[in-house]
């Protein structure tokens, strides 16, 4: 059974909150720990969260779902709800107007936000490696590097969202223009498969479980795997945060039990993950989400090989913010960065708490 509200455009999502009174509302307490949501005591009425998600069943959201279906988020006294939004882009808008109080996402939107005059903060890490694969469909055996993609089209996730930043940056590292290639908005899972087909792109940068069904079909081939923590220090210089938990910095501050209890709840799921086999994983997940075509052991076998790109422990690697915003500034040359502080951008302290609680399995 699904949990997700289908909600095709941001503006529907805002019109049907707000018919329903459903719009979140931020705390005004200079208390960080003071909560407008509620307590996660045993005696008060769990606190009320909307999470804004972006292709559900992708892979990196494996540990929301766990903790969603495992009744983590209900023994940290919150009561999460999830909201489907089209691409990251319109994810960050809802988070950033108070539509939704979280959402997982790339850590990279907390830097480029910061360049609009706005505040969110990475509270956990789910991923430490992009976990994109950038391929060439198999109507280009021509395309052997980087270099040939100049003139071709690119399918992205999102036209504005990290996917984008991350075909910036290899276009730049390989010294082309960032913009040397047509980008297109195709989607994270059926929709990429279909533009694959239909041939509406050359190539493509994409997401589990998308990745291996496009290379077991034979319809695409890798052309720069980053799925794995070898690859991204390859690329990035060392091991760099990508699918987090997202909130407002305002939000942790005010309604820091509530985000507390979201962070615990995520840190044991990612413990979960690490500590018992994929078959018992995807025995715990909504199989309507994630292996909706009744085929688990592809889930199983996808899970298995993207593993080791799972955080253990929630925290920020050392010298991560820093390794974001260098690629950032490079796929972007265009963007005054200059302001950005990464203190701002992540906050440690919710997932070191959560560890410290210990009892996580």
């Amino acid at each position: 059974m699904s949990r997700i509200h289908h909600i095709p455009r941001l503006a529907a999502a805002l019109v049907a909150m707000l018919a329903a009174g459903t719009l979140a509302a931020c705390g005004s307490s200079d208390d960080r720990g003071a909560s407008t949501h509620g307590s996660a005591s045993s005696n008060a009425a769990p606190a009320e969260v909307k999470m804004a998600l972006t292709g559900g069943g992708s892979l990196s959201n494996v540990p929301l779902y766990l903790a969603q279906e495992l009744g983590y988020f209900d023994d940290a006294g919150v009561k999460v709800s999830f909201v489907d939004v089209t691409g990251g882009s319109d994810v960050i808008q809802a988070l950033i107007t108070s539509t939704v109080d979280a959402t997982t996402n790339e850590y990279d939107h907390t830097i480029e936000v910061q360049t609009k005059g706005k505040e969110i903060e990475e509270v956990a890490l789910f991923r430490q490696t992009p976990s994109f694969s950038l391929m060439v469909t198999k109507e280009h055996p021509e395309i052997h590097s980087v270099k040939d993609l100049a003139g071709k089209k690119i399918g992205v996730v999102s036209l504005g969202g990290s996917t984008e930043d991350v075909v910036h940056y290899l276009l730049q590292a390989n010294g082309l223009d960032p913009d040397a290639a047509e980008l297109v908005s195709i989607g994270a899972t059926s929709t990429a498969i279909a533009a694959v087909r239909s041939g509406q792109v050359d190539a493509l940068i994409g997401v589990e479980p998308t990745l291996t069904k496009l290379l077991e079909s034979g319809q695409a081939r890798n052309l720069v795997d980053l799925r794995t923590p070898q690859a991204t220090k390859e690329v990035y210089g060392g091991p760099a945060p990508f699918w987090s938990l997202l909130v407002r910095n305002d939000f942790a501050a005010d309604d820091a039990e509530t985000t507390q209890g979201l962070v615990t709840a995520s840190v044991r799921a990612l413990d979960y993950l690490h500590s018992h086999s994929a078959e018992d994983v995807a025995d715990h997940v909504p199989s309507d989400v994630f292996y909706p075509d009744g085929d688990k052991a592809f889930f199983i076998k996808t899970l298995k090989a993207n593993l080791d790109s799972f955080s253990t422990d929630g925290l920020m690697p050392e010298g991560g913010p820093q390794r974001s915003l260098d690629y950032l500034k490079a796929a972007n040359p265009d963007t005054d960065y200059s302001g950005v502080d990464l203190q701002k951008t992540y906050d440690d302290a919710f997932a070191e708490k959560a560890a410290a609680q210990g009892g996580t399995r």
